[in-house]
């Protein structure tokens, strides 16, 4: 699998910090982006497309149109992957009939960590031994 472009849209600062510290320290990607709201995300789309978007379910939500952007998103770049970012499990339970296509899956931010790492081992395709798991670092994409 070849390393990825990562969007974060969340506008919890220490989240959002905390998020991309362990981010950083993943192997998959080829480069990981921030943003604290909806305006900053869709700027950061203009740069670059992302293979693998994390959205604040607050944002996600909350914000007229998003779900359009991010299903045009998707038409040009069929591949990309949309995680939802749910604080609680009540927030999922209560959300849960607003999830759309364009999703691919949640994960709670009290266990990010692990929820992340379930996710990546869930989207790993090829033959067993296939995959690289050697360090590429980190670069910006342009």
């Amino acid at each position: 699998m070849p390393p990825l472009h990562l969007f974060l849209i969340d506008s919890h600062q220490d989240f959002r910090e905390s998020a991309r510290n362990y981010l950083l320290s993943c192997c998959e990607f080829r480069s990981i982006k921030v943003a604290a709201s909806y305006n900053e995300g869709m700027f950061l789309t203009a740069e670059c497309y992302p293979d693998l978007l994390l959205i604040d379910s607050g944002i996600f939500f909350e914000k007229p149109g998003f779900i359009a952007e991010i299903e045009k998103l998707k038409h040009s770049k069929p591949a990309l992957e949309v995680l939802v970012l749910f604080l609680f499990q009540e927030d999922y339970i209560n959300g849960f009939q607003l999830i759309s296509p364009p999703v691919s899956g949640i994960i709670f931010k009290e266990s990010f960590a692990e929820g992340f790492l379930n996710y990546l081992a869930g989207r790993k395709k090829g033959p067993a031994g296939s995959q690289d798991t050697s360090c590429k670092g980190v670069d910006r994409c342009n």
